[in-house]
């Protein structure tokens, strides 16, 4: 599932109802991956510590996923469709890679496709960035509200590749890489042009160090995604930002030429 087809699918669930089901099972994916993560987490506390810090961001990550869904916080519905569409992409790519389904991938797809599906459409926007406080605090209308909703999806869907890449044990040029992603994201939610800047930078830098990037260190008797490598995910989070910074290549086009 591209980034490009999420806003595509998007626009056409524009009046399905159900939303209090749709955002319940959404959640329920959710809250299985957050429990997964922290459960690999207590593992490598004694089977491989050096993996902690990539599960204790991925726990973070899911769990602060799922508070936002949740809660209704305006950006929640934007970042769990990024992070939905993430699995979507990988699964379906491990799939081809190995011409098998295999049971972790076909969990993983399937899951996160219904965690980015069931939460599009404007009937579901309501509930979230429907709100009007957090309009009126930014400034945006509606065109500015759609290009923060693009730019917020596609970069939360470059951050699990970016934690996993960053974190795992033999990728420690990454760690700055994830902060750039992390402060841009932190600073278009607040309005920040800047943040474009971050996110386009993180976008060169993460294809960068697709390049380099060496193969991950063994797991032990952890169990994750064996067919998913570094250059995979640094590739992937490169294009996700890229993507990201699409709807403001123009303004910003036209600011420069003043």
């Amino acid at each position: 599932m591209s980034l490009p087809v999420v806003d595509k699918v998007s626009e056409k669930l524009s009046h399905i109802g159900l939303q209090g089901e749709r955002k319940a099972v959404a959640l329920t994916m959710l809250g299985f991956f957050a429990g997964f993560f922290f459960l690999l987490r207590m593992a490598a506390r004694t089977e491989m510590p050096e993996w902690l810090p990539a599960f204790t961001a991925m726990f973070a990550l899911y769990m602060l996923t799922f508070l936002g869904v949740a809660a209704g916080w305006f950006w929640g519905r934007w970042v769990a469709i990024g992070v939905g569409t993430w699995g979507a992409t990988i699964a379906v790519w491990g799939v081809v890679q190995t011409r098998e389904l295999s049971t972790p991938l076909v969990v993983l797809g399937i899951s996160h496709a219904l965690i980015a599906f069931l939460l599009m459409g404007d009937s579901m926007a309501a509930d979230f960035e429907g709100r009007q406080g957090w309009r009126q605090r930014l400034g945006l209308d509606d065109a500015g509200v759609l290009k923060l909703r693009r730019t917020v999806t596609r970069a939360a869907s470059s951050l699990p590749a970016i934690v996993l890449f960053a974190l795992a044990p033999r990728q420690e040029d990454g760690s700055a890489l994830l902060a750039c992603v992390v402060v841009g994201l932190g600073a278009l939610l607040l309005g920040r042009t800047l943040s474009i800047l971050a996110l386009a930078g993180a976008a060169v830098g993460a294809l960068v160090l697709s390049f380099g990037a060496g193969p991950f260190a063994a797991m032990g008797g952890i169990t994750f995604l064996p067919e998913v490598t570094p250059h995979v995910l640094a590739l992937y989070a490169s294009v996700a930002l890229a993507l990201s910074v699409v709807p403001f290549a123009a303004p910003i086009g036209a600011y420069l030429r003043r």
